[in-house]
């Protein structure tokens, strides 16, 4: 259903992970896309991401930037297609997902473009599944990955700092602590849901939450909105996260914590020390990560501006000893979007 929905739109997916069709929430002037930079680097260094994935589909992750230096101004496709980033190790530019791998957490080591420098870059990630049936347009070969597969789309904002220049490390108004390690990024899904719901699925630009309708990707990371993409120390530079700046999403944290760290967050009701932060404190601290710096919980009743999710929630039916289903509800349903197909709430 998936993959038909993306083919009626010319197999195409916003940018950053919204729907081809829908509101670009994840771009600017979208309402997840502030343009707040989550962490700087060096021009050209090794930067490390992880990649929380929590259900396998195999394919592929690729990585794009795009130097903006502008908030209201939209990252292109074009653009970032002419800054794919290459994998440390020489291999490529596509980290590969095999069934052997599992559901975990990965790291990928990529490095900067040599040749780009900005105040503000726009950093998307791709995943490109590859578990469906399908055709090759080309040649005619079908197999399981052959021919359209599911897709995943993210982004970030960082900075790019050029050799000789101080590298900050202090990020005002963001939920993320200074030099801290391993902090998530938010992502959306692009294609997938919805009409107009933002699901949680946990990959990430500027905060905005992906929702992997029926298809389990729970995380990955880099976002504006939902979804995790965790990066951590690039040579030269600062710890970085690719983050939507503190939108919300999901966070994948190397960091210390503190505060409750039950993975489903029930019975905690959980705001920021200012108002902004308060969503970002309800969907991070019910995955985990909740600094005390950020956030503040007390027991209680999770609560929701829709009544759907009360005290916690999981896979429904046929879903429900599925890996990676309870989190993908927990974090979908604190996003508002919480299909009966797919997640029961109690």
């Amino acid at each position: 259903m998936v993959v038909l929905h993306q083919l009626s739109q010319g197999y195409r997916c916003g940018t950053c992970g919204d729907p081809w069709d829908g509101v670009r929430e994840n771009e600017a002037g979208g309402r997840f896309a502030t343009g707040q930079i989550s962490r700087a680097y060096r021009q050209g260094a090794h930067i490390n991401v992880t990649i929380q994935l929590t259900a396998n589909h195999k394919g592929f992750f690729e990585f794009k930037l795009c130097p903006v230096n502008d908030a209201s101004v939209k990252a292109t496709q074009v653009c970032l297609d002419q800054h794919v980033l290459s994998l440390a190790d020489g291999s490529g530019t596509r980290y590969g997902i095999t069934t052997a791998m599992g559901s975990r957490d990965m790291t990928v080591a990529l490095v900067l473009p040599a040749d780009v420098t900005c105040t503000q870059c726009v950093l998307q990630w791709r995943y490109h599944a590859g578990n469906s049936w399908g055709t090759n347009a080309d040649d005619g070969v079908s197999c399981v990955g052959c021919g359209p597969q599911e897709e995943f789309y993210g982004c970030a904002d960082i900075q790019i700092v050029p050799p000789g220049e101080p590298v900050p490390t202090t990020i005002l108004d963001g939920p993320n602590e200074s030099g801290s390690q391993g902090t998530s990024a938010t992502s959306q899904q692009s294609w997938q849901s919805q009409s107009g719901n933002n699901a949680a699925a946990e990959t990430g630009n500027s905060g905005n939450t992906a929702g992997a309708s029926g298809n389990g990707v729970s995380s990955v990371a880099v976002s504006r909105t939902t979804g995790q993409l965790a990066v951590g120390s690039g040579s030269g530079g600062s710890p970085v996260t690719v983050s939507g700046g503190g939108n919300s999403g999901t966070v994948s944290s190397g960091g210390n914590t503190s505060g409750p760290t039950s993975v489903n967050g029930d019975n905690m009701v959980c705001q920021g020390v200012r108002n902004s932060l308060d969503t970002w404190c309800q969907l991070n601290c019910q995955r985990g990560y909740c600094p005390a710096s950020h956030c503040s919980c007390t027991p209680g009743q999770y609560t929701h501006a829709n009544p759907q999710p009360t005290t916690g929630c999981r896979g429904a039916g046929i879903y429900a000893d599925l890996p990676g289903y309870n989190a993908w509800c927990r974090s979908n349903c604190a996003q508002h979007y919480c299909p009966s197909s797919l997640c029961v709430c109690t």
